[in-house]
């Protein structure tokens, strides 16, 4: 799959696990397991990486949010920025970032902790 193709299938993915929320959880994860598929291949590569830097300026605020956990590591005051301010809105993902800043903060990301 090419970065595009993985990019949209990201944020497709995303953007329907957001619309769905606690309504369909099945369908819910689902959608969850495939952003997370999609967004541990972005990280592999410098233009997947590069993909995600971009997406953190996403019109969608969840995709921005899920954008921002997946650049945490490399990128952390770019990604911080956005997860900060997703933080204090009442927007879809600001749970989100805020669970993600606190399991940052605390080093319990999966990253942190190997």
């Amino acid at each position: 799959m090419k970065i595009e193709e993985t990019v949209a299938a990201y944020r497709e993915a995303l953007i329907r696990w957001s619309e769905i929320g606690v309504r369909d959880p099945a369908k819910a994860n689902a959608f969850a397991d495939d952003a997370n598929k999609h967004g541990d291949a972005l990280t592999r590569s410098e233009k997947g990486r590069a993909a995600l830097r971009r997406l953190l300026a996403d019109e969608d605020p969840y995709v921005r949010v899920f954008a921002a956990m997946d650049c945490l590591q490399w990128l952390p005051i770019e990604a911080r920025a956005v997860l900060d301010e997703a933080s204090e809105t009442k927007e879809p993902g600001a749970l989100e970032a805020r669970l993600a800043l606190r399991a940052y903060e605390n080093g319990s990301l999966p990253w942190q902790t190997t």
